[in-house]
C-alpha cells in the first residue's frame, strides 16, 4: 500500500514535468530556491522562492510516515531534539515537530501540493 502511494505521488508529479516546452535545457530549483532569506530546503518558504525566480520546475524529497503520509523531508532519519527517529517508523504528527533550518515545521506533500495551486 505504502508503494501504491508513492508511486501515485511520484507519477503526479512527473507528468507536470512532459511538456513539449522543454526542447531547450532548463534549470529546476534543487530541493526548492532555499539560498534565500527565510527559506530552508524541501520548505514551502523554498517552493514558492523558486516560483519568484521564474524556475520552471522544483524538486523535492519525499518520505513516507509511519503512519502512512507523505511529507517533505531528505533522508531517512532525522534529530528532533534529542532523539533520533526513522522517517517510514514515525508519526506525521510527530514529524511535524521536526523545525526546518527556518525555524519553520517539515512540510507535508499535501501542503507542497496545496502551495503550488496558490502559485
Amino acid at each position: 500500500m505504502k508503494t501504491k502511494r508513492l508511486l501515485a505521488a511520484l507519477l503526479l508529479c512527473l507528468g507536470g514535468c512532459v511538456s513539449t516546452a522543454w526542447a531547450q535545457p532548463q534549470v529546476i530549483a534543487h530541493r526548492g530556491h532555499w539560498q534565500t532569506a527565510g527559506a530552508a530546503p524541501n520548505s514551502l518558504e523554498s517552493l514558492l522562492a523558486a516560483d519568484r525566480i521564474g524556475a520552471p520546475g522544483s524538486e523535492c524529497d519525499v518520505c513516507l510516515s509511519g503512519d502512512g503520509v507523505l511529507m517533505v523531508c531528505h533522508g531517512p532519519r532525522l534529530v528532533i531534539g534529542s532523539d533520533t527517529v526513522t522517517v517510514e517508523e514515525t508519526p506525521a504528527a510527530t514529524l511535524k515537530q521536526y523545525t526546518l533550518e527556518n525555524g519553520k515545521p517539515m512540510p507535508s506533500f499535501e501542503q507542497y501540493l496545496a502551495a503550488l495551486v496558490i502559485m
